[in-house]
C-alpha cells in the first residue's frame, strides 16, 4: 500500500510499550497486598500492634473507600497531564505509607485508642 509507514509504539510513545506494562505490575505488586490478602494477614497485625480488629476494620474500610473516590479525578490528572506526574506522586504516597507503616503507632492514626 503507497500510505505513510507504520509507526512502532517506541516511536509514538518515547517508549516501549513493555516499559509502561513492568511498570504497572510492580506498582500493583507492591499495593496489592493490602487489597487481596488483607484477611490473611490481618489477625498477625491486630496481635502484634495490640490493635483491636475494629480498628484495623476500619483502616482497611478507609483505604478502599479513598480508592474509589480519588480514581475518577486521578484518571482525569492522567489524562490531562500523562501518568508521569501521577506515578511519581502515587509512589511519594505509597512510600510515605510503608514508612508510617514500619515506624508510625496505630494510637496515632485519627485519634483512635485501644
Amino acid at each position: 500500500m503507497g500510505g505513510s509507514p507504520q509507526l512502532t509504539d517506541k516511536q509514538i510513545l518515547g517508549f516501549s510499550r513493555w516499559f509502561a506494562f513492568i511498570g504497572a505490575f510492580l506498582a500493583m505488586f507492591m499495593i496489592s497486598p493490602y487489597e487481596y490478602a488483607f484477611s490473611a494477614f490481618s489477625h498477625d497485625v491486630t496481635q502484634f500492634f495490640h490493635i483491636s480488629s475494629v480498628f484495623l476494620g476500619t483502616v482497611f474500610t478507609v483505604n478502599i473507600f479513598l480508592e474509589s473516590v480519588f480514581g475518577w479525578p486521578a484518571g482525569f490528572i492522567r489524562d490531562r497531564y500523562g501518568p508521569w506526574l501521577l506515578q511519581l506522586i502515587a509512589a511519594f504516597l505509597v512510600g510515605v505509607g510503608y514508612f508510617a507503616a514500619i515506624f508510625g503507632l496505630p494510637s496515632y492514626c485519627f485519634g483512635f485508642t485501644q
